[in-house]
């Protein structure tokens, strides 16, 4: 399903693909033995972000910073992921800050 969900991302389908991440992240929390798949929650939030990002939802900003407070938790701020999402979100300040300007 996350899969999917990136792939729906990937053609454009934001809405949907924010609507399976979910369905992913419910079905995580809901199940006992899921409980403890902290990459499948933060690859969850990461096709969030990315489809908010892509429908104008200011949340997106939000969800990444919750993904960079969980790897960094899970595995310290050195991890890559945190540097990865860091990136990413300041490549969107970039952006809104350019659009701002035309």
């Amino acid at each position: 399903m996350l899969n999917l969900a990136d792939n729906l991302n990937r053609q454009g389908r934001y809405g949907e693909a924010e609507n399976m991440a979910f369905e992913v992240t419910e079905l995580l929390e809901k199940h006992a033995m899921f409980s403890g798949r902290v990459v499948e929650k933060i690859e969850c939030l990461k096709i969030v972000s990315y489809a908010q990002y892509e429908q104008g939802n200011p949340l997106a900003e939000q969800t990444m910073q919750l993904a960079i407070r969980m790897v960094a938790d899970q595995w310290g701020e050195q991890h890559s992921w945190v540097l990865e999402f860091k990136t990413v979100l300041h490549g969107r300040l970039q952006s809104q800050r350019h659009n701002v300007r035309a």
